[in-house]
């Protein structure tokens, strides 16, 4: 289920209005790091929301949300290779939460 804060902003975002999307944009970054869209229950379901709003023509803020959007990806990989490298089983929830991410960027 998508997480509906989020789903908020992601409407918030495609506004017209470029006030509107630039406060939702600033709300996205100060509530929910880069680590945190990834991994947090409801949100790899918003990612490629927020794709095609970025590479949308009509979104005001395409460079500043596709900039945040790079950020999650960076984040992820990071993520990624350490939890790799590691192998840990403890660390099974976020290998889970990292499959839903590829998913998603899929």
């Amino acid at each position: 289920m998508m997480n509906p804060k989020l789903l908020r902003l992601v409407d918030e975002l495609s506004s017209l209005d470029e006030e509107t999307a630039s406060q939702a944009l600033d709300e996205l970054e100060m509530t929910l790091t880069p680590q945190g869209l990834v991994f947090d229950e409801g949100s790899p379901e918003c990612i490629p929301l927020m794709l095609d709003l970025a590479l949308e023509q009509r979104t005001v803020l395409g460079s500043a949300l596709m900039y945040y959007l790079a950020n999650v990806y960076c984040s992820a990989a990071w993520t990624w290779r350490r939890v790799r490298s590691e192998a840990a089983p403890e660390r099974r929830s976020v290998y889970d939460a990292g499959v839903a991410w590829e998913e998603a960027v899929a």
